[in-house]
């Protein structure tokens, strides 16, 4: 009976934890350029770039990175990620914050941050690698994923100042191919694809004038001034853009950390670009209602890794 016991003592105490080593190559986290790098490899490779494809050290150097928040979404099945159909959620969610204060040595209530009320995901603080890849080889975890790694706030330093980016946010369209793009009157350049969907062609019947577009983004950059203060340039006039709302730049509830209604170079300047740049007179490229009025309304989080994937 003594020996039965302490063997069911020893069990208890004895979470089977794997004991984890980390390469000594390994264990030098990537910088914010490096991790910014490999994402655009991977998407100029023409490959979906999710955090599941990354390696172990690449996740970790990413939580770093964003303050050391992670989202952990668990769940036995890739489809079980309703808390309110996951009669062992909580369960699961108590075994998981358990597992990551055993490997970075403190509390439950020291790691965990946020718990959401509808979802199988939570928030959690951590530093050790070796928390990454025991949550990677756990059947419970559906991914485990940077929370505040802002891909945007990277400097890239292959990219000049001014350079042409998707988002609508440099001036250099030098780099474009002569035939993805034909010129109209005043200097404005219409791409290939609005050809495709005979764009031009419905100018003949409306440019937008009188109407009124509403884009609810990330906000609008403020070093683009066509979406700004020559919002009216070339054969754009008589209209007006309106940026409203406070963007808070974290996906923490509690966070007061803002930038006004203005993004970095994001997707909503890439969006308000294509619906409302004006018929310049500069060599960009025109929008598809160059006469529209269009409010700006930041409404979704930048660079969140959650919503990225």
């Amino acid at each position: 009976f003594a020996a039965l016991v302490l063997s069911t003592t020893a069990c208890s105490d004895d979470k089977g934890y794997d004991e984890i080593t980390i390469a000594e190559t390994q264990r030098e986290p990537m910088t914010a350029q490096e991790i910014k790098t490999k994402i655009d490899e991977s998407v100029q490779a023409g490959v979906h770039f999710t955090w599941r494809a990354a390696s172990t050290r690449m996740v970790w150097s990413a939580i770093l990175k964003g303050n050391k928040l992670a989202t952990i979404g668990f769940g036995m099945t890739a489809q079980q990620f309703d808390r309110t159909k996951t009669s062992q959620a909580q369960n699961f969610q108590e075994q998981l914050v358990q597992m990551i204060a055993h490997y970075e040595g403190k509390t439950k209530e020291e790691v965990l941050m946020y718990s959401d009320p509808f979802l199988n995901l939570f928030d959690v603080y951590f530093e050790k690698q070796e928390t990454v890849e025991a949550l990677r080889r756990s059947s419970l975890v559906r991914y485990v994923e940077p929370a505040d790694f802002r891909y945007f706030s990277v400097a890239d330093t292959q990219m000049a100042p001014e350079s042409s980016t998707s988002s609508g946010c440099g001036y250099d369209a030098q780099t474009l191919n002569i035939a993805d793009f034909t010129t109209v009157t005043p200097n404005a350049r219409v791409p290939w694809t609005f050809n495709q969907h005979q764009i031009p062609a419905a100018w003949a019947q409306s440019t937008g004038r009188g109407i009124t577009i509403g884009i609810v983004d990330t906000g609008t950059s403020p070093s683009q001034s066509l979406l700004g203060s020559n919002f009216n340039n070339g054969a754009s006039t008589g209209r007006s853009i309106q940026k409203f709302g406070t963007f808070v730049d974290s996906i923490w509830p509690w966070s007061t950390t803002t930038d006004g209604p203005n993004d970095r170079c994001g997707h909503g300047t890439s969006m308000a670009w294509v619906a409302a740049a004006p018929r310049n007179d500069r060599g960009l490229p025109v929008g598809v209602a160059y006469n529209a009025n269009l409010i700006n309304l930041p409404g979704c989080f930048q660079c969140s890794s959650r919503w990225v994937s």
